[in-house]
């Protein structure tokens, strides 16, 4: 059973409270957490846009605790130039 709670709060020990009334219960869930993020606007600041090869790099350090070798920079950049390419035609 999933409880669903629309509490603007957090309930204190609610899955211990619920447990008490309904024993197999095994989710609960706050109403407030699944609703979308609210968006705001970015109007008026410039975005830092990150290089996708920099960004990729990033997690294969990440990933790897290295960065990339010179052949896999390649690969990379190749691929990456070739969407790039496919992106411009459409």
């Amino acid at each position: 059973m999933k409880a669903v709670l629309t509490d603007d709060a957090p309930v204190i020990d609610g899955m211990k409270r619920i447990r008490d009334v309904f024993p197999n219960a095994c989710e609960l869930i706050y109403e407030r957490d699944e609703q979308a993020q609210e968006v705001k606007s970015l109007t008026g600041r410039a975005l830092a846009v990150a290089n996708p090869v920099e960004v990729i790099g990033d997690f294969v350090e990440h990933v790897r605790d290295e960065g990339f070798s010179e052949k896999e920079l390649e690969v990379v950049a190749s691929a990456l130039g070739r969407l790039c390419e496919a992106e411009d035609v459409q």
